[in-house]
């Protein structure tokens, strides 16, 4: 376990992980530094939030995951200071033994 938190921490790209309700509940150092914002206004805000600030493109990345399957897009987000960058976004849904959302 403690290996998976090193490799999450360390990646190079932005990670976060939402609970069932859609509320991040993790983020790694990446994610903080590519988006330019603190701890404080990343967790336990909505995901629609923190991976369409200031986007040009639609919500709709999501809504495949209603089904449980992966979707992935790319596209242009700004920063709190308004600097444009690009980004991809892929989002899975994790599930428990029982096949519930985790």
């Amino acid at each position: 376990m403690r290996l998976a938190v090193a490799v999450f921490e360390h990646s190079p790209e932005g990670l976060l992980v939402a609970d069932a309700r859609g509320r991040i509940t993790k983020k790694n150092s990446a994610y903080r530094k590519i988006v330019g914002l603190p701890d404080g206004q990343i967790m336990g805000k909505p995901l629609n939030d923190m991976l369409f600030m200031g986007a040009t493109a639609s919500t709709s990345v999501l809504d495949p995951l209603k089904d449980g399957n992966q979707a992935q897009r790319e596209q242009w987000a700004k920063n709190p200071a308004g600097h444009r960058f690009a980004t991809g976004i892929t989002v899975s849904v994790v599930r428990n033994d029982e096949g519930l959302i985790q």
